[in-house]
């Protein structure tokens, strides 16, 4: 429906101010190897730098949430 529309508009907005484009997709990126890689190329993404990447991507998420919902 429309207010559903507004609202996910409203979050990429805000992710997209809070979140250069080149970091949510490495973040986009380390999120589905984790979930289709295994073994030893699914452990170079779970690293301290791809947490840092990932955990900025998720508080751009929230802020998206806190000011659209």
């Amino acid at each position: 429906n429309q207010a559903a529309l507004q609202h996910c508009s409203c979050a990429i907005d805000v992710i997209a101010s809070v979140l250069p484009y080149d970091n949510y997709e490495k973040a986009e990126t380390v999120l589905r190897m984790r979930r289709s890689a295994g073994g030893y190329l699914g452990q170079e993404f779970r690293s301290a730098l791809t947490n840092s990447i990932v955990r900025d991507l998720d508080e751009a998420q929230a802020e998206a949430e806190i000011r659209c919902f």
